[in-house]
């Protein structure tokens, strides 16, 4: 038991004194920190000592103007009296923490209340639904129902003060039901509660059915109603119910036309407000601060800056909701210099800025890419919750700083804010561009932690990220978690697949989202087209191509960007011609497909036409355009061309060289045979050169025999990457191609043992929209006895027109004969075989091959295309070769 002050009457006097004082300004007011905590620390003082009743009073006045040292101060003293204080001090502590905004001090202090009654239960859930964690309020109503507490009235109201969001209906109406089955009055109180819960929750027409039953209506049911139609956008609705209520003779006052005004959003609404803003000066209400800042919102929202400038300089106090508001209008209205200007004013005023004065800036800074200042306006905040470093850590991503995104999460973490979903799905975006996939799972791990990955959007973007990231295993894992899979889930997954160059497996997917009962969107569409254009799968890309017409979907500028990018790489140089002429507008993504379509099927010409064009319609060309036009120079041979636009790529566009631009050149020089300026520029290069670059000019060594320089690069690329394939196979046939038996087999000795597998060679084609693969010799296809026979037929009309089997091209030590019997069923041979047999007489063949495409092929291809008097098409993985009356578009350059 507690030991009696005899003083008590002096600490009453504070209590009571703070309570006049509140009472007297109708406002909450923080009573003088010094005169409080003075009355405190005589509590220290020997001899002096509290009774219950005044640590209620001190408990209760600190939760009321919210002053948490002081009360902080009062729970330290009660626990010098006691280990356990009573159960309606506890209950006054967890109020007292949760209207000061210490959740967490507040939570830990109910769940040691025991036991606890309908009080404490009602406090807590209250605090919850106060600062805005609904679902945590939602979660104790229905934990304290199971714990067999009844619900009274003011726990139902706090309850129902949770329900603010339109997935939080059916809890509403759960809670509704239970004020009915309890037998409470549906009094104003009630009934004020439940028209804003409904509204709140987006059912306007229940809220107006409680309106209409309600006996007797106060100014708060009014306002509630006129709120609930503004809040919807229903304008003509809430002037209705703001008339009806001026005829049953009630005067509005200022919340009336505060909730009015919300309802006016846009140019056509300004008349209107206007017609309002008489009534408020009618009405004395002008100068009131809270109705100067609505107008200040409202002429903001509908686009007039001037009349909102003129209202917040009329305005004789305002606080820095009004400021927030006019530099809100500044910047809705495209007016970021204004918004900053008025924000330095601000700060000469001495007016502190709040949470939302950094969100607003924050909107500024990060429209003009100036996260600089940004970062500085954020820092200044002491207080930093999650809601600012989610927008400080969306604006770098957004702005393509993923890297400093993922630093700022990380200090964020440091800082002890818990992240939410929306910081996640931040930061999962900055690692999917990054393409880092152990990052990736780190952070995974993290939702993980948090509870957040079966949640649709977090998930989803989960989904998103590996596929980016190319963890397709990880993706699907992810993908099988969420317990609700939307269109926007699916089209990751399909994403995923299609991004990774799993094309196929795309398009089966796609059926799986079918089969589910989901329609497919744009972002579908895009995403199968894309499929249909790594596979070649010409025929369902047109299927598609429909689909997309018929949904209205051909005038969109990224499916028609995708269109021009699947015909392009389907070997319909101009069909991509007809998509790109199609577009409503053009962007560069636009302008660098085309490019790209003309430089893979050796139309360098088109290429340098579209790159002058792109420019006098305004399109600044980026890294991607350069690489595009920097290719087609390659595939056409053009050395001097593609050397000077090398040059201009800093120079002239502002676009900085990159690895990509480097390996274009480097290749362009080793092909023509200029190894030594080749090899100088890789040396010369600003960046470390990696695996890719050492294979571009291992790739050249080959094609002229040059052994010295390929063994060098093989070295170094061997080093950064000691199980690349590609290095081993290519570095075998220099040396086969030389003659030199002996170290071929010992770099087949060393991929022996390393476990390296060469890529084995495969051409697929596709025929009545079936793709049918073939690799060298192969015999597993249900045709195969024709497409021999076919092939032996063509072989003799080829050798009777000249065709002689380019036997050097055999890598092996083994016998002429043994030479043109391996060349003779190579994969493209035997697909071509199967298109002549399977289509009809004249029309066109279309091969993918998976590597580069040899040159006795490709002189077979030559004679066929004469012989059957077909167009040949071969996609390999350097460009395309298209074949017709014995020629190719390479010019035999490739």
């Amino acid at each position: 038991m507690a030991r009696f002050f005899g003083r008590v009457g002096y600490f009453s006097s504070i209590a009571l004194a703070v309570e006049e004082v509140a009472k007297k300004n109708a406002v909450r007011v923080i009573p003088k920190q010094g005169q409080l905590k003075k009355a405190l620390d005589q509590l220290n003082e020997e001899g002096f000592y509290a009774d219950w009743d005044t640590f209620a009073r001190l408990i209760k006045e600190c939760g009321k103007t919210k002053a948490l040292p002081e009360g902080i101060l009062v729970h330290q003293h009660i626990l010098r009296n006691t280990s356990k204080p009573q159960r309606f001090i506890q209950n006054l502590l967890v109020q007292m923490y949760g209207r000061c905004g210490d959740l967490k001090q507040a939570r830990a202090l109910f769940d040691r209340i025991d036991p606890r009654n309908a009080y404490s239960w009602t406090v807590m859930i209250g605090a919850y639904a106060q600062h805005g964690f609904d679902k945590q309020a939602l979660q104790l109503f229905h934990q304290m129902r199971c714990e067999g507490v009844k619900p009274d009235k003011i726990t139902l109201l706090a309850a129902l003060n949770a329900c603010a969001n339109p997935s939080a209906l059916a809890e509403g109406k759960m809670i509704h039901d239970l004020i009915v089955k309890d037998g409470f009055n549906l009094d104003i109180v009630v009934g004020n509660m439940l028209v804003k819960m409904y509204s709140k929750c987006g059912s306007i027409d229940d809220s107006r059915k409680i309106f209409d039953t309600l006996s007797k209506r106060d100014m708060v049911s009014w306002n509630a109603m006129i709120s609930a139609y503004a809040k919807l956008g229903q304008r003509k609705q809430a002037l209705l119910i703001f008339e009806q209520m001026k005829q049953e003779g009630l005067k509005p006052n200022k919340i009336t036309y505060i909730s009015l005004l919300s309802a006016y959003s846009s140019p056509t609404d300004l008349a209107e407000g206007k017609l309002v803003h008489l009534q408020i000066i009618e009405n004395l209400f002008e100068e009131d601060v809270v109705v100067g800042t609505a107008l200040v919102n409202m002429y903001g929202k509908c686009g007039s800056l001037e009349d909102a400038r003129r209202m917040f300089e009329k305005m004789p106090v305002r606080n820095v909701i009004s400021w927030n508001c006019m530099i809100s209008a500044y910047f809705q209205n495209g007016n970021g210099k204004g918004a900053i200007q008025l924000y330095d004013l601000m700060q000469q005023q001495h007016i502190t800025p709040d949470r939302v004065t950094v969100l607003n800036m924050l909107d500024v800074y990060g429209q003009s890419g100036n996260l600089r200042d940004a970062c500085k306006i954020f820092n200044q905040l002491p207080q930093r919750e999650v809601s600012l470093w989610n927008a400080l850590i969306g604006l770098h991503t957004q702005h393509g700083r993923w890297r400093e995104a993922l630093q700022l999460f990380r200090k964020m973490q440091h800082d002890g804010v818990e992240p939410d979903k929306i910081t996640f799905v931040n930061v999962l975006s900055a690692c999917s561009n990054l393409s880092d996939l152990d990052q990736a799972k780190q952070i995974h791990a993290l939702v993980a932690d948090a509870g957040l990955e079966s949640n649709v959007i977090v998930g989803t973007a989960i989904v998103n990220m590996y596929g980016k990231c190319r963890g397709l295993d990880d993706a699907l894992n992810a993908f099988n978690i969420l317990p609700h899979r939307d269109i926007v889930a699916w089209n990751a997954m399909i994403a995923a697949y299609a991004h990774a160059g799993h094309g196929r497996e795309a398009l089966h997917f796609f059926h799986h989202m079918k089969s589910a009962g989901l329609e497919p969107d744009r972002v579908t569409f895009v995403s199968l087209i894309d499929a249909c254009a790594d596979i070649a799968a010409l025929a369902e890309g047109k299927h598609f191509h429909m689909q997309v017409i018929e949904q209205g979907y051909e005038g969109d500028i990224v499916v028609g960007n995708a269109l021009v990018n699947m015909y392009g790489k389907g070997g319909t140089l101009e069909m991509a011609q007809t998509m790109f002429e199609k577009l409503p507008r053009r962007d560069v993504i636009s302008w660098n497909g085309i490019i790209t379509a003309y430089a893979q099927h050796a139309c360098c010409t088109g290429a340098i036409n579209s790159f002058q064009q792109m420019q006098w319609e305004g399109i600044k060309p980026n890294h991607v355009t350069f690489v595009s036009i920097l290719s087609a120079c390659n595939h056409a041979g053009l050395v001097d061309e593609g050397y000077q636009y090398f040059l201009c790529v800093g120079a002239n566009y502002g676009v900085q060289p990159t690895l990509d631009h480097f390996r274009c050149i480097i290749d362009l020089l080793g092909r023509s045979g200029q190894l030594d300026e080749a090899e100088t520029l890789l040396q010369k290069m600003p960046f470390k050169p990696d695996a890719m670059v050492w294979m571009t000019l291992l790739g050249v060594c080959r094609i002229h025999g040059d052994v010295e320089r390929g063994q060098h690069a093989a070295d170094r690329l061997l080093e950064l990457d000691s199980l690349n394939a590609a290095a081993y196979v290519v570095l075998s046939n220099i040396y086969a191609e030389a003659g030199r038996w002996d170290d071929v087999v010992k770099v087949r000795k060393l991929m022996a043992d390393k476990g390296v597998r060469k890529e084995p060679g495969q051409s697929s084609i596709e025929v009545n929209q079936t793709v049918h693969e073939f690799v060298v010799n192969d015999r597993t296809h249900p045709q195969t006895k024709e497409i021999y026979a076919k092939l032996k037929s063509l072989t003799k009309q080829m050798k009777i027109a000249g065709y002689v089997p380019d036997t050097k091209l055999v890598l092996q030590d083994v016998q002429a004969d043994d030479k043109e019997y391996m060349l003779g069923y190579h994969s493209e041979k035997l697909a071509m075989a199967f298109g002549i047999i399977s289509t009809p007489d004249g029309a066109p063949l279309c091969i993918i091959k998976n590597l580069r495409m040899c040159s006795d092929c490709h002189m077979a291809a030559k004679f066929v295309s004469k012989i059957v008097n077909r167009e040949i098409v071969v996609r390999d993985t350097y460009r395309f070769h298209h074949f017709q009356n014995g020629m190719c578009t390479c010019g035999d350059y490739w």
